[in-house]
């Protein structure tokens, strides 16, 4: 889909320019010059058109309405826009889902939003499912994610008994929905897609992977730590938390939860490798997370190491969450730009300031056999004085001394330096093209690059 939504951009840039994909409609130039140094920050309000699902109760259908907002950079986007879409349409004829609902947290993590609601209102499964489906239809369209994850009052959104597991978009009428659903709960195997979490490779984060998981009865926490067990299914670089051929025991009656909603695991040995105190945390994290999304009242995880007892709650396992950015780096023949994924904590994703400081601290130790660092050695993130959203361009404003030291790059170096900016901001889906700027000005060319306007990604350099 980021391909094709690529390629729509170089062909009508070429259409309309009749000549480079770095010009299109999107011309910032005639804007009024920029103050150097201090008004070009990483942007304290961005104006931005999110799109909000609400119920057509005309056509029994969920609707759109489109929503001018300002985003506070100090705020997180994801909690700016729930907290529009709870505060009700503001178009006729579309109806919303009441006023007594607090948005609690928001997580992203692999192409899944976690939202946790607070609410006293007692909803029938029909309009918990509709609420249930509005909330994934517009995490999908702004926030980048395929799938979301509902919680109410801390638990996983259970819809006539069943966990709801992941929902991605939906465009069907709500009865219909609904119906659908109940079909299936009545099914002795319950499918839904789950996100397990697994550990990156440097092990310092926990991932998602979505994978269908069927349950049968209630034996949620047995599938899901067999399906951990056996490792990534197509996201290779990440680790199973669980040694191969686990033995999991628990304390209590067959796997049950507490009423305090502690869940303990004996036999750590013969679940985890044996590592350090904080290397057993974050592997109770994968499964804190993989349970916490189906299983309901699970508040807490203890596990025995020697005499002592350690638990892993639901704010110790978030500190964990990480997230995938895709960066761009020059490779070492300078012919073209190698792709890699870099893991953040959850949160700094799909943020301008992210993808600028991790192109600044270069490629990874392991990734230098095929690529370069990407700013010049005598510049890091100092060199970016700040960066903001215009529309759909990333405006980025870059130091004098960062302009000089581009000055004395090889042209095949700066090249590729500006189109691993350019190609990496573009990764966001809210970013078309970028404008680079210096000390606050937009200046007309840089050694034989014309910057008078944005640029726009460039496929064909990546491998």
């Amino acid at each position: 889909m980021r391909i094709k939504r690529w390629v729509c951009i170089a062909l009508a840039s070429m259409l309309l320019c009749g000549c480079s994909p770095l010009r299109e409609k999107n011309d910032i130039s005639s804007l009024p010059s920029l103050e150097p140094q201090n008004s070009l920050s990483y942007g304290e309000y961005e104006p931005y058109r999110a799109t909000l699902y609400y119920i057509d109760p005309q056509r029994n259908t969920l609707s759109t309405e489109l929503r001018e907002i300002e985003l506070v950079s100090s705020v997180p986007k994801g909690k700016q826009i729930f907290e529009e879409l709870l505060s009700g349409p503001k178009e006729r004829g579309l109806e919303g889902f009441g006023s007594e609902y607090t948005l609690k947290n928001i997580d992203i993590t692999g192409g899944v939003a976690n939202i946790y609601l607070l609410t006293e209102q007692n909803l029938s499964d029909q309009k918990k499912l509709a609420l249930c489906a509005a909330l994934s239809n517009t995490a999908v369209d702004n926030l980048g994610v395929q799938y979301a994850n509902l919680f109410f009052n801390e638990e996983p959104a259970y819809i006539a008994g069943r966990p709801c597991g992941l929902l991605g978009k939906t465009d069907l009428d709500m009865a219909s929905f609904y119906e659908s659903y109940l079909e299936k709960a009545a099914e002795p195997v319950w499918s839904i897609p789950v996100a397990l979490y697994f550990l990156d490779e440097s092990k310092s984060y926990i991932l998602t992977e979505v994978r269908t998981l069927s349950f049968e009865g209630e034996n949620y926490l047995q599938e899901i730590l067999y399906q951990l067990s056996l490792g990534p299914e197509y996201k290779h670089y990440l680790v199973s938390p669980l040694l191969p051929n686990y033995a999991f025991t628990y304390q209590g009656n067959f796997g049950s939860i507490g009423g305090d909603g502690l869940l303990s695991i004996d036999s750590l040995q013969k679940l985890f490798q044996n590592g350090s105190e904080q290397q057993m945390r974050q592997h109770m994290a994968c499964l804190y997370h993989s349970f916490h999304g189906v299983v309901q009242g699970l508040r807490s995880m203890e596990f025995t190491r020697g005499m002592e007892k350690h638990t892993v709650t639901f704010s110790v396992s978030q500190l964990y969450l990480g997230e995938e950015v895709l960066l761009y780096f020059p490779s070492k023949d300078l012919k073209h730009l190698e792709r890699f994924h870099h893991v953040v904590r959850s949160g700094r994703a799909h943020n301008l300031k992210t993808y600028l400081e991790e192109l600044a601290e270069g490629p990874l130790k392991i990734e230098q056999t095929r690529a370069l660092p990407c700013f010049p050695a005598d510049m890091g993130s100092e060199g970016v004085l700040g960066a903001e959203m215009r529309d759909n361009i990333a405006v980025v404003n870059f130091s004098a001394e960062m302009l000089y030291s581009l000055e004395g790059m090889q042209q095949d170096e700066l090249y590729l330096f500006l189109y691993a900016v350019v190609n990496t901001l573009c990764e966001d889906e809210a970013v078309w093209a970028v404008q680079f700027c210096f000390e606050g000005e937009i200046i007309d060319e840089l050694g034989i690059f014309s910057l008078a306007m944005p640029l726009y990604p460039n496929i064909g350099l990546a491998q």
